[in-house]
């Protein structure tokens, strides 16, 4: 999505990427499965303790958003077809 304000900036992300291996070909492969934004300082008081604790809710926030229908499969199984 593209904005036409001078003020508009853009976000910085950090790839969240993991690696799978090819069972048939055995080459591994890396996937980005999601992104995280930048979670700057703020200033305030204990600012690298706080910054610390955002940043770590913003990451376990955007994992289970990425993993949530692995989750749910893990827990109720799933049939493979193969």
């Amino acid at each position: 999505m593209f904005c036409c304000s001078p003020l508009a900036t853009a976000h910085k992300l950090y790839p969240i990427r993991i690696r799978f291996v090819n069972i048939v070909t055995k080459e591994p492969q890396w996937v980005t499965v999601a992104y995280v934004s930048v979670v700057k300082k703020l200033n305030e008081s204990a600012t690298d303790e706080r910054a610390k604790l955002r940043r770590s809710a913003v990451l376990q926030r955007v994992l289970y958003v990425a993993f949530r229908s692995v989750i749910n499969a893990s827990h109720s199984g799933v049939t493979v077809y193969t």
